[in-house]
């Protein structure tokens, strides 16, 4: 893949009390400052005024996943407007600020543990020969009746 070429993306007022300068003194916020970020080569330069103020290396992170989950997730992100790095970026952001998945998480209630002992229990009772043996036929009958 090609580099793309860096994109600048305009920064609120309200989120410049953190930028720092060369120096690392913090740069006080102004009433309409001229900021950008610019992304390239591993690197987001934070640029106000025309001047480099703050440089953050960025990584690269490879995930694997099923070619029709990365398919609609690409068309769901482009949809939304944003592509499939902004959201990971998103979620990641997310999760570090509130220490936890952003969504609930649950199991199958299928395997619950209560569910799988009475299966079990089940599975014993007919192993042992206590089931009651009915054919399709026969349980549809009863069914009608």
């Amino acid at each position: 893949n090609a580099e793309a070429a860096p994109m600048p993306l305009s920064i609120p007022p309200s989120r410049l009390s953190e930028v720092l300068d060369s120096s690392g003194k913090v740069v006080p916020p102004f009433e309409n400052p001229t900021l950008h970020v610019l992304t390239s080569y591993g690197l987001s330069i934070i640029m106000m005024n025309r001047k480099v103020v703050f440089l953050l290396a960025q990584t690269t992170i490879s995930v694997r996943m099923d070619e029709n989950l990365k398919r609609d997730f690409d068309h769901i992100c482009d949809d939304l407007g944003m592509t499939m790095t902004t959201a990971i970026i998103m979620l990641a952001k997310k999760m570090t600020r509130e220490k936890r998945l952003p969504f609930e998480v649950s199991v199958d209630p299928f395997f619950s543990e209560s569910n799988m002992t009475y299966l079990r229990e089940g599975v014993a009772e007919l192993d042992a020969g206590k089931g009651v043996h009915k054919t399709i036929e026969e349980l549809e009958r009863m069914a009608n009746e």
